[in-house]
This record gives structure tokens, C-alpha cells and sequence, in this order.
């Protein structure tokens, strides 16, 4: 088999067991997704990151699906959605923090519900003065 085909088949063989992961915190997705009355499906999560739009983290514990914000002031990764034993997520952040120096972000960042900063903030994470407000057009 010439290299080419080798390659075509290790991303068919990453990309396949990357959906199989998605499928399997699913659940979790569309609950956060709902919860946070968002306009992304998890089949739009999907697309973006068989696209590259997206990245998905996974340890087997816990995820997240981060997305990579590019300026000229510097590099950021929003942490769009993430979920499963806490534990497991604090040591899956470090992964998440690693991709982002990589990728020369200088901030990591996200949103969620009231309780994440008393659980994080002995970790590192501050609030900033910014609140989200969503309002419906009819």
C-alpha cells in the first residue's frame, strides 16, 4: 500500500473513532446545548469539527470541544461545551491548556452556570465584567 492510501486510512480510522466518541457523550452535549439555549446542534458540533473548525478532547472520563478564536492582539480558546467526572475534566484541561500554547493562545476561556466559578476559581479561572443576555427576534 502506497503511503498516500496509509494516510487516507489513519484519518478515516481517527476521524471514525472521533464520532464514536462524540456518540458516546452525546447526552451530556444536547442536555449543556439545551441548557444553554443554543442555536448549535450536536450535528452542527459534529460538522465543525470533522471540518476542523472545532477540536473535541476526550480522556475517556470527560470531554470538551474547544474552538480556536485568531487575532492580531493574540490567540484564545473558547471552550465551547464540556462535561463528565470533574476530576477528570480538571486533568483534561491541562491537554486543552497544552493544544493551546501550540497553537499560541494566551487565554483560555468559556461560560457556564453559576456554580462553575466557586468549583474553579481555586483552579485558575476569574470572571471577567461580561455577562451573556440573549433576547428572541420574533
Amino acid at each position: 500500500m502506497n503511503q498516500i492510501n496509509t494516510t487516507q486510512m489513519d484519518f478515516t480510522s481517527a476521524l471514525q473513532a472521533r464520532l464514536e466518541r462524540l456518540q458516546h457523550w452525546r447526552p451530556l452535549i444536547e442536555k449543556a446545548l439545551k441548557w444553554a439555549r443554543s442555536l448549535v446542534t450536536f450535528t452542527d458540533l459534529v460538522q465543525s469539527i470533522c471540518q476542523g473548525q472545532r477540536f473535541l478532547f476526550d480522556n475517556g472520563n470527560s470531554f470538551a470541544i474547544v474552538q480556536l478564536d485568531i487575532n492580531p492582539s493574540g490567540n484564545a480558546l473558547y471552550i465551547y461545551v464540556a462535561g463528565g467526572d470533574y476530576k477528570a475534566l480538571y486533568e483534561l484541561e491541562e491537554t486543552v491548556v497544552q493544544f493551546g500554547r501550540h497553537m499560541n493562545c494566551c487565554r483560555l476561556s468559556t461560560s457556564g452556570r453559576k456554580g462553575f466559578l466557586r468549583r474553579n476559581r481555586p483552579n485558575g479561572w476569574e470572571p471577567t465584567n461580561q455577562m451573556m443576555f440573549v433576547k428572541e427576534i420574533p
